[in-house]
């Protein structure tokens, strides 16, 4: 876009949206304007890095910050943001005040060296998204209160399920959770598989990773048959016995299997919307019977 045009846009819309760009001087105060929406980028050529503050943002609805630095008193002038994206702010913590913005809907913390969250964050009530992925020293989710995030929809957390990160007690009861994109299950972690059992609202892609072996109780905990939104699944099984992975059959409407274990299921063949089938570390000399033919998968298109 030209940057006469950039600029008349910029005037057209003054009183809805603001573009602030933050460069590399000292603090000062920004104002706001009662913009409705807001950006705060990275000045071309400057680190970004300088303290502010922002004034006059009672009204904003929006907010996207990636200036590696937060205004100083982000959350408390945005008392009605709805939509607050904090991706790659370079924050190893987030503030306590967050619990302070209590109509969050969208919640974006992805690309963060974070090392923690505040349990204040639970007292979004009305939270439905909170993205998390890519934040790979993130040890997990705050130990108490996350049973009260019953209107979360969406937990995006790819890119940052160690085999340690632990997900709280309380976390079974987000039964209206339909974005999760990993769970690692682990004695590390204390994370079980049967936390997933009421989870059936789940739908797009779903990693499952077993660091340890889960038993065949907690497998058929999980109940990954009843959870038919799911369309991509992940399996990185290699550790775990044959029962544990016979217990793991998830749903025919599948379209996409990523497995990695030794023992191919037999359950395989029951997927009749399967069109992708991705395998690794299958080992043939550990199978006692023989293995499934894949030929009577109607609809498979890609197998690798």
């Amino acid at each position: 876009m030209h940057d006469i045009i950039h600029d008349f846009a910029q005037f057209l819309t003054k009183k809805e949206c603001l573009i602030v760009e933050r460069g590399s001087g000292g603090a000062e105060i920004v104002s706001v304007q009662n913009a409705r929406h807001l950006n705060m980028l990275r000045a071309k050529g400057t680190s970004g890095t300088s303290p502010f503050s922002i004034e006059q943002a009672e009204k904003s609805r929006s907010c996207f910050c990636n200036t590696q630095v937060i205004p100083l008193n982000l959350f408390s002038h945005m008392k009605r943001v709805r939509s607050l994206s904090l991706r790659g702010c370079q924050m190893a913590n987030i503030p306590r005040e967050i619990g302070k913005l209590i109509g969050l809907r969208y919640l974006d913390l992805s690309d963060n060296p974070l090392e923690h969250l505040p349990e204040t964050i639970y007292d979004l009530y009305y939270l439905q998204t909170l993205d998390i992925h890519d934040c790979s020293t993130l040890s997990g989710l705050p130990d108490r209160g996350i049973h009260k995030l019953i209107n979360l929809r969406h937990l995006v957390n790819s890119g940052s399920t160690s085999s340690d990160f632990k997900f709280p007690q309380g976390f079974e009861e987000l039964t209206n959770l339909k974005t999760l994109n990993e769970f690692s299950a682990s004695s590390a972690s204390g994370n079980n598989l049967g936390d997933l059992k009421g989870l059936n609202q789940l739908g797009g892609s779903l990693c499952i990773l077993l660091h340890t072996d889960p038993g065949e109780i907690e497998a058929e905990k999980a109940d990954l048959k009843s959870k038919e939104f799911i369309q991509q699944l992940t399996l990185e099984v290699r550790s775990a016995p044959t029962q544990v992975v016979k217990a793991l059959q998830p749903h025919p409407n599948l379209q996409t299997l990523v497995y990695q274990g030794r023992h191919l299921p037999n359950w395989i063949i029951n997927l009749n919307n399967l069109r992708e089938l991705i395998l690794f570390y299958i080992r043939v000399q550990d199978h006692a019977d023989p293995l499934p033919s894949l030929g009577e998968l109607p609809h498979l298109e890609n197998l690798l």
